[in-house]
């Protein structure tokens, strides 16, 4: 029946009951007392009747209703932005960002990397140079242009009977190959992939330890101000525990990676990180972290407990310091971290951190390693760090984000790090300032200003400035 038939139906109900009422007055008037006994009887049954037909009229239309509503409304409610795929309900989001970042070095040099390094200078990683070496007579005010922080990724979910399956998806352009004299072509580099499903995930993502969302704006995603909870992508299994719709409970195991000196070393990766041939990964790095948020800010503690362990360490290096053969050695190393954010004047926004390692260095920003071989076996390298920022608006298309940050870590012998008092370190400092412009929403251009200062164990320092004009576009 057509919508234009239910309508004249219930028109047509409307004007039955009265009708049949007169009716009925009139025909009983000239009657007897017992037949207008019947006849009333008879009305009774016939208004109930017209009653329940109305009833029945009335869900069927708001039956055919409700039909009419599904065939003109998506088939699966989804989120703007999202396109399903078809004949699943399967949906997916293409989201990430064009970025430019155009650097000049005002003052000594970030060792020729295009994003900042709180580290002392190395051929392999580049870095801040001490004063007196030969990379800190090189001139100031080297310009390089980088868009490889470019990313694009995925947003896929599907219903299920487990409820929804979210499957995320990243990548950028900071893989190995290409070069910069022809067509500046790179590798694509994964960032994420994993899957969850309810208080489950699995994949690569962010370590579980540092808190992700208490952060500001930068154009330099690599060359993050030290102080903060190094937050590294790792493979991972996690669990999340929901204890009410303000705060969080979660922990993880994440893939363990033995990074200490003192010991034969192969380049690993992409960016040079260094790798014992001897280390031995027998147990996961175990993780938690306790989360509250609320329209006032957030507030997250977290925490790393892993295993170091080396074996067969007679290696050439440890035999030219005069290092006897160590069979084997292991240490346990932890690191816990304090993290918050207070809301302030509706926009603004008070970041701040505080960290304490001994032996899971590389979980904090800019520390070198985790761990030194000695003539007495592992020696756990112990650090500090602490970061403080804010994030003003001064319209709301227009933003500054300030931060300052200091780490410093001690360890028993220098020398085992390296021999080379030039590249190490036991401190680092970082300063940030921006001012951000936002034409359309997830996008921004504006001008970014760094200075990185390190220094070692024997009084060396060295300190670099530069600035960053940038644009970001989001998709």
């Amino acid at each position: 029946m057509t919508k234009e038939k239910y309508q004249r139906a219930d028109a047509c109900m409307k004007h039955l009951k009265p009708t049949a009422i007169a009716l009925l007055i009139a025909v009983a008037l000239p009657a007897h007392a017992d037949e207008l006994s019947d006849l009333k009887a008879q009305m009774g049954k016939l208004l109930q009747k017209i009653d329940d037909l109305e009833v029945r009229q009335k869900a069927v239309a708001e039956k055919q209703a409700a039909t009419e509503a599904k065939i003109a409304a998506p088939a699966t409610s989804r989120t703007p932005g999202t396109f399903q795929i078809p004949g699943t309900e399967t949906t997916v989001k293409v989201g990430g960002f064009i970025q430019l970042e155009a650097t000049k070095d005002i003052k000594s040099t970030f060792g020729g990397q295009t994003y900042d390094v709180f580290v002392p200078f190395t051929a392999a990683n580049g870095g801040i140079p001490y004063k007196g070496t030969v990379q800190a007579n090189r001139d100031s005010g080297q310009v390089q242009f980088e868009a490889r922080t470019s990313r694009v990724n995925l947003d896929i979910n599907t219903p299920t009977t487990w409820g929804n399956l979210r499957a995320f998806v990243e990548t950028d352009f900071l893989g190995t190959g290409g070069t910069k004299f022809q067509s500046n072509s790179t590798a694509f580099r994964l960032r994420h992939a994993y899957a969850e499903l309810g208080p489950w995930l699995v994949g690569q993502a962010w370590t579980n330890q540092g808190d992700i969302a208490q952060g500001l704006n930068w154009f330099d995603i690599i060359g993050q101000p030290v102080g903060i909870p190094g937050m590294g992508r790792f493979p991972q299994i996690r669990y999340t525990y929901t204890i009410d719709p303000a705060s969080k409970f979660s922990v993880s195991l994440e893939q363990p990676i033995q990074d200490y000196s003192g010991s034969d070393v192969v380049t690993f990766g992409a960016t040079g990180t260094t790798i014992s041939k001897n280390s031995v990964d027998t147990t996961p790095d175990l993780t938690a972290r306790y989360t509250v948020a609320g329209t006032w800010g957030r507030q997250s503690v977290g925490m790393i407990l892993r295993r170091i362990k080396a074996e067969g360490t007679n290696t050439q290096s440890l035999t030219a310091l005069g290092t006897p053969e160590i069979k084997s050695s292991s240490v346990t190393g932890y690191l816990v971290n304090y993290q918050g954010q207070i809301n302030l004047f509706k926009t603004d926004k008070l970041l701040y951190s505080l960290i304490y390692e001994d032996g899971a260095g590389r979980y904090m920003n800019d520390l070198q390693t985790s761990a030194i071989m000695t003539g007495n076996g592992l020696d756990t390298v112990k650090g500090w760090g602490a970061n403080v920022g804010y994030q003003h608006f001064w319209k709301p298309d227009w933003q500054s984000n300030i931060s300052y940050g200091k780490v410093k870590f001690t360890t028993s012998d220098w020398t085992k790090v390296s021999p080379d008092r030039f590249a190490r370190y036991n401190s680092s400092d970082s300063f940030h300032l921006n001012l951000l412009y936002s034409p359309v929403k997830d996008s921004f251009v504006g001008l970014e200003y760094v200075y990185g200062k390190v220094g070692n164990d024997v009084g060396d320092t060295g300190s670099a400035q530069r600035l960053t004009l940038g644009a970001r576009f989001g998709f």
